[in-house]
């Protein structure tokens, strides 16, 4: 994986370079990495650079919003862009997979079901930190409600795969990582065929 900063409104604009300075890349492909272009080799890294960024910055006379919680949707913003380099380990989890994980989850923490890189999925206690670290979040289990655990029930489970294929494939799709709560509509085996084109 890469990361890079990059300046968005709902299109790719600048990208920093290796001066720290932001070049117009409005013509380019959002996945598409040149030699100049400043790349890091994990997220906590190019946050850090964002970070000495500021609150905000200028751009060509225009100010720039650094604090994605907190711009004006459709002006521009900063925010950091994943690039996979390579495929995962695993090409798409089971739903047997997904029915262990939330069997063997703890009800009395609040949980969130992840996908990381490489294709695994893993419950989380919400205190663990999981910004850009994974693939795909999905929607918060609160503590006490039954959705992990040995009382699960597995009611749910064909929605929850779904979506958390739709969200596997988006990302595999636009290397981007992607919150899902609830599935599209579309079933997780045409998903899987797609995937599986994405990943020959």
């Amino acid at each position: 994986m890469l990361y890079t900063i990059d300046i968005e409104d709902f299109n790719l604009l600048y990208r920093l370079d290796e001066n720290n300075v932001f070049i117009d890349v409005s013509h380019r492909e959002n996945k598409e990495i040149l030699p100049g272009d400043k790349t890091f080799d994990n997220y906590q890294s190019a946050k850090i650079s964002k970070l000495k960024l500021g609150l905000t910055i200028l751009v060509e006379g225009k100010e720039v919003n650094c604090n994605e919680d907190s711009y004006t949707m459709g002006e521009p913003y900063v925010t950091i862009n994943l690039h996979r380099t390579d495929k995962p380990k695993q090409l798409y989890f089971t739903k047997e997979q997904l029915q262990k994980v939330l069997y063997l989850g703890n009800d009395n923490e609040h949980n969130r079901l992840v996908i990381d890189f490489d294709g695994f999925i893993h419950l989380n206690p919400l205190k663990k930190k999981s910004e850009g670290l994974y693939a795909v979040s999905y929607e918060v289990f609160a503590a006490g409600n039954g959705y992990v655990g040995q009382t699960w029930s597995a009611t749910e489970l064909q929605d929850l795969y779904d979506s958390l294929i739709q969200g596997w494939h988006r990302h595999l799709l636009y290397g981007e990582t992607v919150y899902v709560d609830c599935s599209n509509g579309s079933s997780s085996e045409d998903n899987i065929k797609v995937i599986l084109d994405i990943l020959k």
